[in-house]
């Protein structure tokens, strides 16, 4: 009886995020490996687990990111973002996301993120956009020049593929 399957899937990330919290990442992306192993059939056969899959890619990527995996990041980032999930989810993990990318601040690697992701969106990437747009607006008046620099990249970024 496959019902126990999104419960198991579940205590999988909680055990990730124990492990991530405790710095001990490799356990942490075994545990998220393990659950990515049973939501992505699970989402498959009933898009309700979509936003389940598309969290527990983004922890995958920043454990990976934390560990230094910066292909792995970029692959599992983009796959996470580009599944359709909750906006308030997707409003909690942008402040995340910026603060890799201000530590990235690589024009190609953010442009290659953000381009793959309303790619692999389709049409339905407005509401990535717009988010996206709230943020390069508050990093526009940041005292932070970095944080200024990354706005006028995502500005750039929102006109081309926006």
């Amino acid at each position: 009886d496959p019902s126990y399957l999104p419960n198991l899937a579940k205590t999988y990330v909680n055990a990730g995020v124990a492990y991530d919290d405790l710095h001990d990442l490799k356990r942490a992306i075994a545990y998220y490996d393990k659950a990515l192993s049973i939501y992505e059939p699970l989402a498959r056969e009933n898009p309700s687990y979509l936003p389940d899959l598309a969290g527990t890619y983004i922890s995958f990527a920043f454990a990976h990111f934390a560990l230094g995996n910066l292909e792995a990041f970029k692959t599992f980032i983009v796959k996470g973002l580009s599944l359709p999930l909750a906006k308030s989810y997707l409003m909690e993990q942008i402040p995340i996301i910026i603060d890799i990318a201000l530590m990235l601040l690589d024009a190609n690697e953010l442009s290659f993120i953000f381009k793959q992701t309303l790619i692999a969106r389709g049409s339905e990437h407005e509401e990535l956009c717009d988010a996206f747009r709230d943020v390069a607006e508050n990093l526009s008046t940041d005292q932070n020049p970095k944080k200024r620099e990354l706005a006028e990249l995502l500005s750039g970024l929102l006109q081309k593929y926006c």
